[in-house]
């Protein structure tokens, strides 16, 4: 039962979301995690009668992530992964996270 109550008392320090670190989390993970949120909510939804593109697109599985950390900011960015074989120009996402404070200093969706 004890396994239990620690398994419990993780998921509440990592909050709700997936995405979601504790706060006292430092490095590329949280700056991944911060990213991972807004990415999340950026996605367009896919409704019962969309494409399989369209659904595909709307899965956050289907994108590549890269971490890199340049001097006081890390970049974090998302590329769509080949669709039946067929590659995507553009669609990609891009955050770059304060190194320090962990928020979002710019975003871009790349066309």
């Amino acid at each position: 039962m004890a396994g239990a109550a620690t398994q419990a008392g993780a998921a509440a320090e990592l909050g709700e979301s997936p995405f979601s670190v504790a706060p006292k989390a430092r490095g590329s993970a949280r700056a991944l995690a911060v990213a991972n949120e807004a990415f999340a909510r950026q996605l367009p939804a896919a409704g019962p009668h969309s494409s399989a593109i369209d659904r595909f697109v709307s899965d956050p599985d289907n994108y590549a992530i890269a971490v890199d950390r340049d001097g006081a900011n890390y970049t974090v960015e998302y590329a769509i992964k080949p669709f039946e074989g067929r590659r995507f120009r553009g669609g990609g996402y891009r955050y770059t996270i304060d190194g320090d404070s962990y928020r979002i200093v710019d975003s871009r969706i790349d066309p």
